[in-house]
């Protein structure tokens, strides 16, 4: 009992944090070439979820984050935007975690160039246009190097955490 008390807060502090992370994030803009690219740190918090709980509980995260900053600072916008970049990336960041063969960086690195494909996809069919699709290599790249920043955050955190066992002890 005193260890699901201790996960459950644990998963909704990160929750929280992620969701601070993401509204900070759109504060405060990147001016690069190619609209709405993020650095993403809310994401690091996913990847923790996903290395510290397992799929479920950063799947729960994730879409609580999601939900919750869409409610509160969002719109059906963003949260399309959101929820599509999501899916996409946690599906491809679920298989490689699996798989067992990728470090966290490595992981967050594919999650990253992937929720901005599915964000990508998303904004072409709400456009009703491909016109975002020559921008393809600009997402990929930003989605490369801000994905390999937040999985070695990750990895700094996650090891960090592992080894601080009274969060993971009765």
């Amino acid at each position: 009992m005193k260890t699901d008390i201790k996960k459950i807060a644990l998963l909704g502090a990160m929750t929280a944090i992620s969701m601070i992370f993401s509204y900070v994030e759109t504060m405060f803009p990147i001016i690069l070439p190619v609209p709405g690219v993020k650095i993403g740190f809310a994401n690091a918090l996913i990847v923790l979820a996903l290395y510290l709980f397992g799929p479920i509980e950063a799947l729960i995260v994730g879409l609580l984050r999601i939900v919750l900053t869409a409610l509160l600072f969002g719109s059906v916008i963003s949260f399309l935007m959101s929820v599509s970049g999501f899916a996409l990336s946690f599906l491809i960041m679920y298989l490689l975690f699996k798989s067992k063969k990728f470090s966290i960086p490595g992981v967050s690195l594919a999650g990253g160039a992937f929720h901005n494909f599915g964000q990508l996809i998303t904004a072409c069919m709400l456009m009703g246009s491909t016109a975002l699709v020559k921008d393809t290599v600009w997402f990929a790249v930003f989605g490369i190097i801000t994905g390999m920043a937040v999985g070695f955050l990750s990895k700094i955190v996650y090891e960090r955490v592992r080894s601080n066992d009274r969060l993971f002890k009765g």
